[in-house]
């Protein structure tokens, strides 16, 4: 297993092949942001120890971030992911995904989030799978989805958005 003591910054690179961090332990921060990845992307049964970030990124291939763990917040800001992403068995302190789209679905089977779960201006095409997620609070604003997999007993009495009166 690897040990970055810092931070990683992958920001703005191109990956033509497939980029691996199995098992890594990142003590900072984890930015992939606005990379370019042309290859399948493994980023399971990592350990970062701040924020997760995927913003502006672009994905051709799939995205495996299963059994990782965040000490602080997964992000996506205006990511574009063509294959099947994955963040199933992940936990995090809290989910924000925004303006991004999914061509072929993104699955969060099992994951477990401290706080909240915001999928705001999310085009997903296929299915978004939350199956056996957990997370205290969900925002869906502008969410676009094909087959959406949840239990009505996850959501509560109300979602959170609507707590807040964003119908």
């Amino acid at each position: 297993t690897d040990f970055i003591p810092g931070s990683l910054y992958l920001d703005n690179t191109v990956a033509r092949g497939n980029i691996g961090l199995n098992g890594a332990s990142i003590e900072g921060r984890l930015s992939l942001e606005g990379m370019n990845v042309y290859g399948e992307a493994e980023l399971t049964g990592m350990w970062i120890g701040e924020n997760f970030i995927l913003s502006k990124s672009y994905f051709r291939d799939i995205l495996r971030c299963e059994k990782s763990h965040c000490k602080g917040t997964l992000s996506s800001y205006a990511a574009r992911f063509r294959a099947e992403a994955s963040f199933d068995s992940m936990t995090c302190q809290k989910v924000g995904i925004s303006a991004s789209s999914f061509d072929q679905g993104f699955t969060m089977r099992k994951i477990r989030i401290a706080e909240s779960l915001s999928l705001n201006n999310v085009d997903v095409d296929g299915k978004a799978d939350l199956s056996r997620a957990s997370f205290r609070e969900i925002y869906f604003d502008h969410f676009l989805v094909d087959y959406l997999l949840l239990d009505r007993n996850q959501l509560g009495k109300e979602l959170a958005s609507e707590q807040k009166g964003n119908y």
